[in-house]
C-alpha cells in the first residue's frame, strides 16, 4: 500500500543492520515488508467483521471489538511511507511530488473503474454533473463497501506531498507534529467526535480519514527515520498496548455517550499510539524464516488492499458470517485469494504497476 520501495541508499543504520555505507540503489527492510503483510490481513479481517455489522449500531459486540483491535493497520501503511520518504534521495520537491502523483493516479483511476463497472452499473441515472459528481464522491470516499477502501490511495498521496512540501520548507520537528496534530484534531471533529463538536455538518465527503487528516503518522514515520529512532522491543510493546487499550476505551465511551458507535471509530487520540507502537513492533521483528515468508508477501500488499473488496464480496455471497467459523473462513479465503491474485498480477509487467 505504500509508495514503491526507495531508490535511494538509506542515511543511518536505522532498522540496526543496514551498514552506514552506500547501499544498492533499491533496497526493502525485511521487517517492514512483513509488517505489511500482517496488517493487510488485519485489515481484511477488519472489513470483515464490519460487514457483520453494516451500517455499524450503537453497542459492543465481538465482531465489533476484534475490529477495533485491527485498527493499527492503516496508520501503519501511513507511517511507513513517511519512513521510507525520509530515505529517498534529496531531489527537487516538485519532481517528487510529480512521482508519487504518477505512481499514485493511475492505481486509483484504474481500480475505482473496475470497482464501478462491477458494482455500479446504473451511471446514467444521474440527473446533472453535480449530482454525478455527488454521487461518484460518495461511492469512493464513503460508500457501501464497494470502493470506499479506495479513500487510502489519495490520501497518502496527499499526505507524501505535504510532507515533501515541510521538508522543502526546512521546518522543524516540533513544527511538523503540531501542523500535522492539529490536522488530525480537525479529522477527529469531521469523524468519530462529529456528533459532539460539529453536529451541523452531515456531509458524507468530510470524513475525518479522508483528505490530509492522517499527515500526523506520515510525519511520524519521517521523523523515525531522520533521528534514527528505535526504542527498545519492551518501550514499543508498551505504547502499542497503550494503544490498544486507550483506542477500545475512546471508542467505548463515544458509543456510551451516543457520539459514535463503538464499531465504526477508525481515527482517535488513541489511535496515534496504537498505529505508532505497531510500526516499532514491526522494527523488531526477528530475522527468521517465517518473517522472510512474509516480507514476500508484503510486496504486494497495494494489490491485496485494491482486491479484498472485490474477494470480499464474492465470498460473502455464498458464505454466511453467522458464527465465527465462518467469519475466520472469509477472513482466511480472501486473503488467500487477494494474496494469490496479487502476487500473479505482479508478474505481468504492464500491470505490475497496480499491485506493487
Amino acid at each position: 500500500m505504500p509508495l514503491p520501495v526507495c531508490n535511494s541508499a538509506p542515511d543511518t543504520d536505522v532498522a540496526g543492520r543496514l551498514s552506514a555505507r552506500p547501499q544498492p540503489m533499491a533496497f526493502r527492510l525485511e521487517e517492514i515488508d512483513a509488517g505489511r503483510a500482517i496488517c493487510a490481513v488485519a485489515i481484511i479481517l477488519l472489513h470483515t467483521t464490519t460487514i457483520t455489522n453494516w451500517p455499524p449500531d450503537f453497542g459492543i459486540r465481538g465482531a465489533g471489538l476484534v475490529g477495533q483491535l485491527m485498527r493499527f493497520a492503516v496508520p501503519f501503511f501511513f507511517i511507513t511511507s513517511g519512513f521510507l520518504l525520509a530515505r529517498q534521495k534529496r531531489v527537487p520537491a516538485v519532481q517528487r511530488m510529480i512521482a508519487i502523483l504518477k505512481r499514485v493516479v493511475p492505481v486509483f483511476l484504474v481500480w475505482s473503474s473496475l470497482y464501478l463497472l462491477c458494482f455500479k452499473s446504473g451511471l446514467g441515472q444521474a440527473q446533472s454533473a453535480g449530482q454525478f459528481a455527488h454521487w461518484l464522491g460518495a461511492f469512493i470516499f464513503a460508500g457501501d463497501f464497494s470502493a470506499d477502501h479506495l479513500w487510502f490511495l489519495p490520501a497518502i498521496a496527499l499526505c507524501m506531498c505535504l510532507m515533501i512540501l515541510m521538508s522543502r520548507a526546512k521546518l522543524e520537528a516540533g513544527q511538523m507534529l503540531g501542523l500535522s496534530l492539529a490536522l488530525y484534531l480537525v479529522g477527529l471533529c469531521l469523524g468519530s467526535y462529529r456528533e459532539a463538536v460539529l453536529p451541523s455538518i452531515h456531509s458524507t465527503l468530510l470524513n475525518g480519514r479522508n483528505g490530509p487528516f492522517a499527515l500526523i503518522f506520515v510525519v511520524m514515520g519521517f521523523l523515525i527515520s531522520r533521528a534514527n529512532w528505535r526504542p527498545s522491543l519492551a518501550v514499543a510493546l508498551i505504547i502499542f498496548i497503550a494503544g490498544a487499550v486507550g483506542h477500545v476505551v475512546e471508542s467505548a465511551l463515544l458509543d456510551r455517550a451516543g457520539v459514535a458507535p463503538f464499531a465504526s471509530n477508525n481515527m482517535l487520540v488513541s489511535t496515534l499510539f496504537f498505529g505508532l507502537g505497531s510500526f516499532l513492533l514491526a522494527l523488531h521483528l526477528p530475522k527468521h524464516a517465517a518473517v522472510a515468508v512474509l516480507a514476500r508477501a508484503g510486496r504486494v500488499t497495494l494489490g491485496v488492499y485494491v482486491l479484498h473488496i472485490l474477494f470480499l464480496k464474492l465470498v460473502t455471497n455464498v458464505l454466511p458470517l453467522d458464527t465465527d467459523v465462518e467469519i475466520a473462513a472469509c477472513v482466511a479465503s480472501v486473503s488467500l485469494l487477494s494474496f494469490l491474485t496479487a502476487t500473479a498480477l505482479s508478474k505481468i509487467p504492464p500491470l505490475r504497476a497496480l499491485v506493487t
